[in-house]
């Protein structure tokens, strides 16, 4: 029966295609594309070889790139490979977003809509990236309305901050866009929201600090807008929760949401005071880590980072650490940034930070990238089995970024199968977009595992597509 809904719920969107002629540039795209499509039909079909967990993923990215290039019968098929009923979802939001971009909501809504029965947090997720778009291309009026249909759904567990975290970049692009009034009403009803939640709570545990996680974003979206008087109005929220903690585990969580919202608020001597209250451990650290980022943000380096030598959570303090190094090569100060990374003990995220800095210098063509790479390689090998695999697929796609494509080439053959996904992804991709066409497809057609050639398949078509399109890029999952 399931699959007898799944088979029906899949021929009401082509249906729905099939009724809603198409633009006539459309079906003038899908021809020009013809060789894109064939490299997508090739991804596509790669899906059901994949692990159950890397074919939703796999779908989504496949699914928009199919869906740019009107290539519908293409995309609803990749949605029904994506496999469980959330996955088809997902991709199906994929599929979705794109139809928005291209101007076509009511098509973008009725994918979702009829995507799978129930599924509605994945629903939500998957209106979230439309109203994304809506809301960065300030049609303020169709974000709202998509965005209600999370509210409107079903009711179920996390609903209301699905709602809450559609709304908030809805208020960011209308503040952007000078529509004060309007973001003003947006945060309202976000606030609206999380206040009924409160008095109508599924677990009490929740009642006590699940609203306080949402008041803190909150309140730290009205501080970015610059209404600093409603944001710390907000603030005074969490203070009554706190007031009402009825345990010390939800004191603690409370205290730690205050410190995060006091970082958001910019009083960062305060949120250390509230950092001071609890215990060492990662809910004290996180208001330490967000203190001295956002120090690093407005250029106290060496605030940033005392911040992170105080932190007891190593992984944490290895992250803060290598922020700090990049920033210091952001503004030239290398030797800095080198005796940064030298604070971290392990050799491996040592490497880490190296091969981050390499890649910052890549992306600004800066004459030291080379040998930024260089020492980063050379930190990673030093490292031997301690170096994480996604090191190497940094420093691969770091030689693309610099035209050694020959280097990253090689780095990748070293990868073992699953390792190479995202550098051939970005890769070929890379080359088409430099002019190697031939050295792209050779790349893809010569991968023999199914997910690494489902993903260097996808970046030739899409690198085609962008080719085509003149230069115009398009990432809506950046994840593999």
């Amino acid at each position: 029966m399931a699959i007898l809904r799944g088979i029906a719920v899949f021929s009401g969107v082509i249906f729905f295609f099939s009724m809603n002629a198409l633009p006539q540039e459309s079906a003038q795209d899908s021809a020009s594309f013809s060789q894109a499509q064939s490299f997508l039909r090739q991804a596509s079909a790669l899906i059901p070889q994949l692990d159950k967990p890397q074919r939703s993923s796999a779908a989504d990215n496949i699914a928009g790139q199919q869906t740019r290039i009107s290539d519908f019968e293409g995309a609803l098929t990749t949605m029904q490979r994506a496999g469980t009923p959330g996955a088809r979802v997902s991709a199906a939001g994929s599929i979705a977003y794109t139809l928005a971009s291209e101007g076509n909501l009511p098509m973008a809504l009725e994918v979702i809509q009829n995507s799978s029965n129930g599924q509605d947090a994945a629903k939500a997720n998957a209106y979230g990236s439309v109203v994304l778009w809506l809301g960065e291309h300030h049609d303020f009026e169709h974000a709202l309305e998509v965005a209600r249909l999370i509210r409107r759904a079903k009711p179920y567990f996390g609903q209301t901050n699905n709602f809450v975290g559609t709304l908030l970049p809805i208020a960011a692009e209308q503040f952007k866009a000078g529509d004060r009034a309007g973001a003003q009403e947006t945060i309202g009803e976000a606030l609206a929201a999380v206040d009924w939640e409160k008095d109508h709570p599924e677990d009490p545990w929740f009642a006590q600090t699940m609203p306080a996680g949402l008041y803190a974003n909150i309140a730290a979206e009205l501080a970015r807008e610059g209404n600093r008087p409603a944001a710390l109005a907000v603030v005074d929220r969490i203070y009554g929760l706190l007031a009402e903690a009825s345990t010390e585990q939800a004191r603690q969580t409370l205290l730690m949401y205050l410190g995060q919202v006091q970082v958001g608020t910019g009083d960062l001597d305060a949120a250390l005071a509230t950092a001071a209250q609890l215990p060492g451990g990662n809910y004290r650290d996180s208001i330490v880590m967000q203190v001295g980022s956002r120090r690093a943000q407005a250029g106290d380096l060496w605030g940033a980072l005392d911040d992170a030598t105080a932190l007891s959570y190593e992984p944490w303090r290895n992250i803060s650490l290598r922020d700090a190094a990049v920033r210091f090569s952001a503004l030239g100060n290398d030797a800095q940034a080198l005796a940064t990374l030298d604070l971290i003990p392990e050799p491996a995220e040592r490497a880490d930070g190296l091969a981050q800095l390499a890649s910052q210098a890549a992306e600004k063509h800066d004459p030291s990238a080379p040998l930024a790479l260089e020492l980063a390689y050379e930190a990673a090998m030093n490292a031997g089995a301690e170096t994480r695999p996604y090191i190497f697929e940094g420093i691969a796609v770091t030689h693309a970024d610099l035209g050694e494509f020959g280097a990253a080439e090689e780095m990748i053959a070293k990868l073992d199968d699953s390792s190479r996904v995202w550098p051939l992804w970005v890769v070929t991709k890379m080359l088409i977009r430099s002019g190697h066409e031939a050295e792209a497809i050779s790349l893809a057609e010569s991968q023999s595992a199914p997910w690494p050639k489902a993903y260097a398949l996808l970046g030739v078509a899409t690198g085609l597509i962008n080719k085509q399109r003149g230069g115009a890029n398009y990432w809506l999952n950046s994840s593999p």
